[in-house]
This record gives C-alpha cells, structure tokens and sequence, in this order.
C-alpha cells in the first residue's frame, strides 16, 4: 500500500511542529491535521505538489510503500524503491561518526 510518509521528511528537515509549519505555509488548519497525522488516504496532486516544493523533494521522497502481507512481489518490484529506511539508528551514531559525516557533507557542497 501507497501511503503518505510526510513526517520522515519533516524530521529530516528539523521540523517538530508539523502542523503548524503547514499552517505557517498555506496550508488551511484543516488539511495541514489531516496531512500531519495521515488522517487521509489519499491526497490531491496540488497538496502534494505543494508539498514537494515545501520540502524541495520530489513525491518519491513522501511516498512509502508497505505490500500487503499476502502479496507476492517479486524482487525485482519498482515499489520497492519506496521503502525509505528509518532514521532511527542515528541516534545511535557517535558524536564523533555524526561529525565525520558532516565534514564530508560539507566537503561535497564546497
């Protein structure tokens, strides 16, 4: 299933107050909730395109993708590019391994 992963990407960019920073951007209070707590199973391409630009990320950055338990994929399946991987094991990463990689970040951008 094709679902809207909005919060992997506000995280990635530092923001914590998600609904509010739809607000802040245009979004009305009602759809910002609904996009906020992936109260909706489907969006329109203009939120989305919205979204993207927000963001500055494309709809493969938003979308995730979970098959169904009882599917048979193959291993060669498109979708599967859509399986973002959680963030979660930075927490885990030293002080020092989080600034190695931000020294080559920054060496990349100069």
């Amino acid at each position: 299933m094709l679902y809207l992963n909005i919060q992997r990407v506000a995280a990635l960019r530092n923001i914590t107050n998600l609904r509010g920073y739809l607000i802040q951007n245009g979004f009305s209070s009602n759809i910002a909730h609904r996009i906020a707590h992936n109260a909706d199973s489907n969006i329109k391409f203009h939120y989305l395109e919205k979204l993207c630009i927000l963001f500055h990320c494309t709809p493969n950055d938003l979308l995730q993708w979970k098959p169904d338990a009882s599917a048979n994929i193959l291993e060669n399946e498109p979708l599967k590019n859509l399986d973002h991987p959680s963030l979660g094991y930075l927490k885990n990463i030293t002080i020092e391994e989080l600034t190695t990689m931000h020294q080559k970040l920054s060496n990349k951008e100069g």
